[in-house]
């Protein structure tokens, strides 16, 4: 629990740190969209699974913190 817990917090952490850098209105969109959608539901299983899969080494997401 503890790492699924750390790696959404990151998460969180990075989409927020990517959205105030954000220049582009369609990409700060896209970061917006996908920070409410975590923050929205905090308790979603394939929110942790996406999450944990994106934290592997080759994972992606649309707002390229993982990268």
């Amino acid at each position: 629990m503890f790492t699924k817990t750390f790696t959404r917090e990151r998460h969180i952490e990075e989409l927020r740190a990517e959205l105030r850098g954000c220049l582009d209105a369609e990409e700060a969109e896209a970061i917006r969209a996908e920070l409410e959608a975590i923050l929205s539901n905090p308790d979603s299983i394939e929110d942790d699974e996406r999450l944990a899969s994106l934290a592997q080494p080759g994972g992606s997401s649309c707002c390229g913190c993982f990268r």
